[in-house]
């Protein structure tokens, strides 16, 4: 599972999951001007984009879906049909990215 940096520590709180977190540049600390933050090697910075590259897929479905409103706001219809509503919508956008696939 791909994750971003929002998530850092998490790989100790859940052992158990198999997170890949993306790595970071260490920050020398306040007061320390001038110096910069040691670069990342060839290795990780290839790992960091192999991630975004899995990580995009899943966060353009979930634009997707936020433009009908059943993500991105407060659901204002009654609740017991909010399990309903969401997958007519995931169905609505599997439908057109599966149009466009077939074109």
């Amino acid at each position: 599972m791909g994750l971003d940096l929002g998530y850092h520590g998490i790989d100790q709180t859940y052992p158990e999951l198999n997170c890949l977190l993306p790595f970071k540049r260490k920050s020398p600390g306040r007061g320390k001007r001038g110096v910069k933050a040691e670069a990342l090697s060839e290795l990780q910075k290839a790992f960091n984009k192999l991630l975004a590259s899995v990580r995009v897929v899943s966060e353009h479905s979930n634009c997707r879906v936020k433009k009908f409103q059943i993500w991105g706001s407060e659901f204002r219809n009654r609740l017991k049909h909010y399990d309903v509503m969401t997958e007519v919508v995931c169905g609505f956008v599997n439908f057109r990215i599966l149009g466009k696939l077939a074109l």
